[in-house]
């Protein structure tokens, strides 16, 4: 991707500097302040999930740099057929929606059992706050506990779905490389990704969103020149509810409605095969959009 897009050689001395093999301890401190966790696993089937863990502050701990351990398992894991076992990749985002921080984690799970995983870091990295909207979460007591089984799940997206996604204003992506091996830059990704209201379109089985002006790191999008296999994971707080999408994607290097979103490059095109409806551990209340939406546009009418 950087390659094709002009920026391979500016990036490939920020990387090395950027992306660390293990924790900066700023990092380590604010994954054990989080109450929620983002990850991206695979499934049975090679299929990236992407899934929320919930708890109070404290159930993540960092004993070395080089080591994020979780008391913790998401509550969808087993209903959604999500692999979180010794010796398999998994991708962290941890994520303070009151503060709009984030940082990103990728390893390989080094432990598991009935309480929580341990992770061995093989790539630890920040992001910026850009396109995060501020919100509140509060974390409902002893939910994390409990095994989820989920409340409906249909193949492709229905009326329902789709205006479930037309109300949303963020969601999180899981994307994968085509092969898994010892290497650090093979393996998972978990990505966040906001707009306004409506940003994402959904059409029969099919969704379009604009992709925005990043870090030029391009992990979710390298990954899906890669495989183009994604989960995406949409959260209405409020509600305690979220929608977990999975399917294929791909990129639009020109697209008409680029002319209508400031800051939007490409267009990604998601056609959806499986939609799950999930609840969620937490309620939260919006606060605040990101100010870097102000101009970003909205879908031309009828197009």
């Amino acid at each position: 991707m950087q390659e094709r897009l002009g920026f391979a050689e500016r990036m490939s001395n920020v990387g090395a500097s950027f992306i660390r093999p293990y924790m900066p301890e700023q990092h380590r401190a604010f994954f054990q302040s989080l109450s929620m966790l983002m990850l991206g696993l695979s499934d049975k089937h090679g299929w990236p999930c992407a899934l929320p863990v919930f708890s109070d502050p404290g159930f993540i701990s960092s004993p070395t740099n080089q080591e994020l351990k979780v008391s913790a398992l998401p509550s969808a894991l087993e209903a959604l057929d999500c692999v979180l076992a010794q010796g398999e990749k998994v991708a962290t985002l941890g994520i303070d929606l009151s503060s709009r921080r984030r940082n990103r984690m990728n390893g390989l799970v080094s432990n598991r059992d009935t309480e929580g995983f341990s992770i061995a870091v093989e790539q630890s990295f920040g992001n910026c706050p850009k396109y995060i909207q501020t919100q509140a979460l509060t974390v409902k007591a002893m939910h994390s506990k409990l095994k989820q089984e989920i409340s409906s799940s249909l193949s492709g997206l229905d009326e329902q779905a789709r205006w479930f996604i037309s109300q949303a204003f963020s969601f999180y992506i899981a994307s994968r490389t085509d092969e898994f091996n010892d290497q650090e830059n093979t393996g998972l990704d978990i990505s966040h990704r906001g707009g306004k209201l409506g940003f994402v379109k959904a059409q029969a089985n099919t969704l379009l969103f604009p992709d925005f002006s990043g870090n030029r790191f391009y992990n979710t999008l390298g990954n899906i020149e890669s495989d183009s296999r994604v989960a995406l994971l949409f959260p209405d707080f409020q509600k305690s509810r979220a929608l977990h999408v999975q399917g294929r994607a791909k990129i639009h290097w020109q697209h008409t409605a680029l002319e209508s979103f400031v800051g939007a490059e490409r267009i990604i095109e998601v056609h959806v095969q499986k939609s799950t409806y999930l609840d969620l551990a937490a309620t939260g209340e919006l606060m605040e959009y990101s100010p870097a939406l102000d101009k970003t546009g909205h879908w031309p009418d009828g197009n």
